[in-house]
């Protein structure tokens, strides 16, 4: 009955000994798989951080050759840099461009020109209360030069004016639908919207 017990009991001690050492070996692995994965992250931070760099270095060598060309500095949405004619790309508004009276429930051909530019999206903004609001006329990735003249780079498309109240505030504004960095105008005034049914 002891040598049974003896067995029994080394049995056990030789499986705790073989589970602990089993733990330990699954707990080395992962600490190493986590050291190499923290590894892997570090240097992945640190190429993106180089490349984040060496972007900010190229455009800014970009903007001083430009600039020392009489060019435009490279445009990037939300950069607070607006094109002009000079650059590559640009896109403005021609009319309503301020001052005009557009009536309500009639049509009004909103006309603009562009220069790199593919498809366009127009909106409406109108002033309320200080405030700007923005109007859906259904006009988005219109062709860039669409019109019925033939001349490049100019568009026209009819604006069907309805779904907004009379007012003085209004503007459109005209932003290009492309891939890659936005370009945009707005109307240099307001125009207004009004009634014309007598």
């Amino acid at each position: 009955m002891k040598k049974y017990l003896i067995v029994i009991i080394t049995a056990i001690v030789i499986a705790l000994i073989i589970g602990s050492g089993m733990y330990l070996w699954h707990l080395t692995v992962l600490e190493k798989a986590e050291k190499a994965m923290q590894l892997q992250n570090n240097k992945l931070q640190q190429q993106i951080s180089a490349l984040k760099s060496q972007l900010d270095k190229e455009t800014a060598e970009e903007n001083e050759s430009n600039q020392k060309g009489g060019k435009e500095p490279f445009y990037q949405e939300g950069s607070g840099t607006e094109p002009t004619e000079q650059s590559e790309r640009y896109v403005r508004i021609i009319s309503p461009n301020g001052g005009e009276s557009v009536c309500l429930g009639g049509k009004f051909n909103i006309r603009w020109e562009s220069k790199g530019v593919e498809t366009v999206s127009l909106r409406l903004i109108g002033e309320t209360m200080g405030t700007s609001v923005y109007y859906y006329i259904g006009m988005n990735s219109v062709p860039a030069t669409y019109n019925d003249y033939g001349t490049p780079g100019e568009g026209f498309v009819p604006w069907e004016v309805k779904n907004v109240p009379e007012g003085q505030g209004y503007k459109i504004e005209i932003e290009s639908a492309d891939f890659g960095p936005k370009v945009k105008d707005e109307s240099d005034k307001v125009f207004t919207i009004l009634s014309c049914k007598g």
